[in-house]
């Protein structure tokens, strides 16, 4: 038998009896959107995952005695990726067809403001740190960011989100200096924080950057919001039943 070294490492299978999936839990229905989509998912997923579901599951309110919550406002493509995100601890966002040349106004980056808007809505903070990291991977695959990317941030996060660090961070470093003018109809709290951030720079210099420089961080957790006191949902397993 001969040693194949040329294809892809061997997974892992071998692992703790105590870190597998819980499935002894009931499953709750969702319906999702104008069409009333329908998901059944674990209740333990659910209220482990989310301040919105562990709230609206309590037996006290009607749709935990139900077992059946209707989110008619939700955008079914986003909640669809929500839900494989809690099962396999990854973000499938990606379609063949979605950049266009500029690559700034992707089909992609429409998709990603949905989920970051629905992880706001359900209470996942896990999910939003997580989306924050598919935007730097996305900003180094294609060296371009979504020009309305202050707006999808600033419109769901709060005023010491480090979320909000990483957009203005990103503003001032990277962003060409020509694109500067173009950003005039940003958030007004967007431009506010980026011209404060700005200032203790002007006696150094600023250089641009590229992306690839400005990402070699040492903290991968820094643009994160669980802060110092709770784990980064990097360190958590896949399967949080």
């Amino acid at each position: 038998m001969s040693d194949n070294t040329d294809g892809p490492p061997r997974k892992k299978v071998r692992r703790a009896m105590e870190d597998g999936p819980e499935l002894r839990s009931r499953p709750v229905l969702i319906l999702v959107g104008d069409i009333q989509e329908e998901y059944h998912i674990h209740e333990n997923i659910l209220r482990g995952s989310s301040s919105f579901f562990d709230n609206a599951l309590k037996k006290e309110w009607k749709e935990g005695q139900d077992r059946a919550i209707d989110l008619p406002e939700v955008n079914n493509e986003a909640f669809s990726i929500w839900i494989k995100w809690l099962y396999s601890g990854s973000i499938f966002v990606v379609r063949p067809d979605d950049c266009p040349s500029d690559g700034k106004s992707s089909k992609e980056a429409t998709r990603w403001g949905n989920c970051y808007a629905l992880g706001d809505y359900l209470q996942d903070a896990d999910f939003k740190d997580a989306c924050i990291d598919v935007m730097i991977e996305r900003m180094l695959c294609s060296q371009n960011q979504p020009y309305h990317l202050p707006a999808m941030i600033y419109t769901c996060s709060t005023q010491d989100s480090n979320h909000r660090t990483f957009v203005v961070d990103i503003f001032i470093n990277v962003t060409g200096r020509t694109e500067w003018a173009k950003n005039v109809s940003q958030p007004q709290q967007f431009l506010f924080d980026v011209v404060k951030a700005i200032g203790p720079k002007l006696g150094s210099g600023m250089n641009e950057q590229t992306y690839n420089q400005f990402f070699n961080l040492d903290d991968i957790c820094k643009y994160h919001d669980h802060g110092p006191d709770k784990p980064c949902y990097k360190t958590k397993p896949a399967y949080r039943f």
